[in-house]
């Protein structure tokens, strides 16, 4: 009966012509949340710990699906409880300009928007994409200064957006392979620590 049901569609949403469910070595998105199956179980004890838990560490070898566990497994869910923000990075060689650059536009624009009819000319686009790429570096300066400004910017999504915030530092160990210098490493540390000390 079951596995008719699944046959049948299962209660899933039917999906576009053309979409394959499989993924082959590229993690699941959000958007992949209808054909990611059979790990509920993880899901669901993800979900129970962050009840209690500021700070969830998913570790396990490389390609064990730990990304697609997250993207399409647990925000999904998130999601379904409530209001959430998610704030996703990777950190690279620079982890506070990822985190600068995920968290600016987070905080909305202090300028006008883009004109969505298009007719706003080139030059004033040029102007905002400029003034957008200043306040992200020097937010990454910020950071990287005072990493305990952290919980104090996540708190500001929070009231901006309303809800609840969820910052996913996927590949973590890119602080560690790619970025050299180690007080960088420090203060990134610092920064998400700091960020989860407030469970709200």
């Amino acid at each position: 009966e079951v596995l008719r049901a699944l046959v049948q569609g299962g209660g899933r949403e039917a999906r576009a012509p053309g979409l394959s469910p499989f993924r082959g070595l590229r993690p699941f998105q959000e958007q992949h949340a209808d054909l990611f199956c059979g790990r509920d179980d993880e899901v669901g004890t993800v979900l129970e710990l962050l009840r209690e838990e500021p700070v969830l560490p998913v570790v396990g070898p490389s390609g064990a699906g730990k990304t697609s566990l997250v993207l399409a497994g647990v925000i999904p869910r998130l999601r379904e409880q409530g209001q959430w923000t998610v704030l996703q990075l990777r950190p690279g060689d620079r982890p506070f300009n990822a985190l600068a650059a995920c968290i600016t536009p987070a905080l909305g624009d202090e300028e006008e928007p883009p004109d969505p009819t298009g007719t706003q000319d080139t030059q004033s686009l040029e102007q905002l994409t400029s003034a957008t790429l200043r306040r992200e570096i020097a937010l990454e300066q910020q950071l990287l200064h005072q990493p305990q400004l952290l919980p104090l910017l996540l708190e500001q999504v929070a009231a901006r957006r309303g809800g609840k915030v969820l910052l996913f530092v996927n590949q973590l160990e890119e602080l560690f392979t790619l970025t050299s210098d180690v007080q960088t490493r420090r203060s990134f540390v610092q920064a998400l620590t700091q960020g989860a000390d407030d469970p709200g």
